[in-house]
């Protein structure tokens, strides 16, 4: 019999190694900032005293992103997958949740149709290979004053999304404050987020700038200071230059996801040129 249960610190190893299987590359911090920023709204399925899958959810007021959604391979096909989703919608729709978005990959778009999802765009996947260049220190141009930045930046975010994600992007700055870059102009337009994934890669994410060329400067920036890793990212297909800007500097295309989306329709992508990670949105 499948039981469902919130997700718990003794649950982390299984959910890296479940990520692990489907080459996501999170690790262990990932689910930490998960339960933290939503202790309530993380689930795992049981099935014979045993884990055998698991899904996230993260709310940014009435507007929530589901992610992590991963079944054991030895147990697709049972129901397991629609059970977890079924959890994680009750569990939004609780809290008044007008919005829910995720990225579907082309496995659990019909189970999302099922429920009610609809397309909104392609999700894009980059990828850029380390080249070994020197690594550079091109690192936070507000200075070392973790608090201010934490204000400029949760300020940026919601001036140029409309979105509410302060308890998010707080928690990301504080865990990675060396990690985090702004446009170093006098009045900043633009910022990004660089975390580490398992090995040696990073991802880009969030990355929201008012212009194109302030978005491409921040990039810049990163590339530089990260040449040596292998470097990811999420970006929306609405945002139509940020294909040119990535293939211009050496990254890969990956296969993309499908987000999709229940309830209200929420446009807040105009300025942003990469998503915070598949699971967070």
């Amino acid at each position: 019999m499948l039981d469902i249960r919130t997700m718990r610190g003794s649950d982390i190893d299984f959910a890296v190694s479940m990520t692990d299987h489907e080459d996501w590359g999170n690790v262990a911090s990932d689910f930490t900032r998960l339960m933290t920023l939503e202790p309530g709204g993380c689930f795992v399925a049981w099935e014979n005293g045993e884990r055998v899958g698991m899904i996230s959810t993260t709310t940014y007021n009435d507007y929530a992103f589901v992610g992590s959604l991963i079944v054991h391979p030895d147990r697709r096909g049972r129901g397991t997958g629609e059970s977890l989703m079924r959890r994680a919608m009750a569990y939004l729709r609780a809290k008044e949740t007008a919005c829910v978005e995720l990225d579907a990959t082309s496995e659990g778009e019909p189970l999302y149709r099922r429920l009610g999802f609809k397309d909104k765009y392609l999700s894009l996947r980059f990828f850029r290979p380390a080249d070994n260049r020197p690594h550079l220190e091109a690192r936070l141009s507000s200075g070392g004053d973790s608090d201010q930045t934490v204000r400029v930046i949760t300020g940026i975010d919601k001036r140029l999304t409309g979105l509410d994600r302060s308890r998010l992007l707080t928690r990301l700055i504080r865990e990675v404050f060396e990690s985090v870059f702004m446009d170093p102009s006098s009045s900043p337009n633009g910022y990004a987020i660089v975390y580490p994934r398992s090995g040696n890669r990073v991802n880009i994410g969030p990355l929201v700038a008012a212009d194109v060329s302030t978005a491409e400067r921040i990039l810049d920036m990163i590339i530089r200071a990260y040449a040596s890793h292998d470097i990811g990212v999420g970006a929306p297909e609405t945002q139509r230059t940020v294909s040119q800007i990535m293939t211009a500097r050496g990254f890969l295309f990956r296969p993309p996801s499908l987000r999709m989306y229940w309830g209200r329709e929420r446009r807040y992508e105009a300025h942003v040129y990469a998503i915070v990670s598949a699971e967070k949105g």
